[in-house]
């Protein structure tokens, strides 16, 4: 009887103590087995990064502010201050998620009065597994320019509305190498209805109606909320316009926190509409055409 009563008190505890050690162990072993296939965080700070736009949506049902701010071309004026006191150019935006992949907004650009509706969808998304790869994104918007109907048209007789408006789409493909190396590579296309002017002794526009765009945007992380980003576009003129657009470079640093992104940088766009800048930009990086911009995201 004393013998089963310490088998019953000692032994017996023990055996099923280990049998259940051995099936938690099992079960653990199973869970870690299996693939994690949910999105990668944070391959970028924000869907904004210098003068293009990123992979990033806002999250679902978030509503983000966006102050895109260009300060003038630097020069050797000592009473514009490297282009700070020199005519600037600002865009207020602001962007909604309808959905963790899809977001949607609207701004306002202060140069050519450009109002914009843009969509932004990730249709394919970076897992941690790394059995997607790559996150793939389109972006498209429509901008709307609001100036006077003499600039499209002197003759206002053959001004139609649709000469105001402009497009631009653009496909980006994103991948989160580390923690500290994100890069984005993306091809775009712009087109406008209509473009400023015509060089009447040539027959040929300006600047071109349709460009096709490479970019090549990446975010290097220094700190844990601190990262040195850096962007190129090249633009391909698709019309026989007199006045090519130039390439763009750009780098800078960017400050993130879970509410906030500021970036800034120096760069020669000082268009913020994109198809603007691609299809007229005309400052020339390797003549030290450079300006000095800031970027602000907000979340709320």
């Amino acid at each position: 009887m004393k013998n089963k009563n310490i088998f019953l008190l000692i032994i017996l505890p023990l055996i099923l103590s280990v049998f259940v050690l051995r099936t938690n162990a099992q079960t653990d072993s199973s869970i870690t087995n299996e693939p994690d296939n949910r999105p990668i965080l944070e391959t970028f700070a924000s869907g904004l990064l210098i003068d293009n736009p990123s992979i990033i949506t806002p999250r679902k049902g978030g509503l983000e502010l966006i102050v895109h701010h260009r300060m003038g071309l630097i020069n050797d004026k000592a009473d514009e201050l490297f282009g700070i006191y020199a005519p600037s150019n600002i865009r207020l935006g602001f962007n909604y998620g309808v959905t963790e992949n899809l977001g949607l907004g609207f701004g306002y650009e202060r140069y050519n009065k450009m109002f914009d509706l843009y969509g932004k969808w990730a249709f394919i998304q970076q897992t941690r597994s790394g059995n997607i790869p790559v996150t793939i994104a389109l972006y498209s918007n429509i901008v709307n320019d609001c100036r006077d109907k003499y600039v499209f048209a002197p003759d206002t007789s053959s001004y139609k509305y649709i000469h105001r408006l402009s497009y631009y789409n653009q496909l980006m493909v994103a991948r989160k190498f580390t923690n500290w190396l994100s890069i984005q590579i993306s091809g775009s296309y712009s087109h406008f209805n209509q473009v400023d002017g015509t060089a009447d002794s040539l027959n040929k526009p300006l600047v071109p109606h349709n460009v096709i765009g490479i970019s090549g945007v990446g975010k290097i992380k220094i700190l844990e909320n601190k990262s040195f980003i850096f962007e190129y576009d090249y633009p391909v003129s698709m019309s026989n316009a007199v006045n090519k657009p130039k390439p763009n470079l750009a780098y800078g640093f960017e400050i993130a926190t879970t509410t906030h992104a500021f970036q800034i940088f120096a760069t020669n766009y000082t268009g913020i509409e994109y198809q603007k800048n691609l299809s007229y930009n005309q400052n020339d990086y390797k003549k030290s055409k450079w300006a000095i911009g800031f970027n602000i995201t907000v979340r709320f």
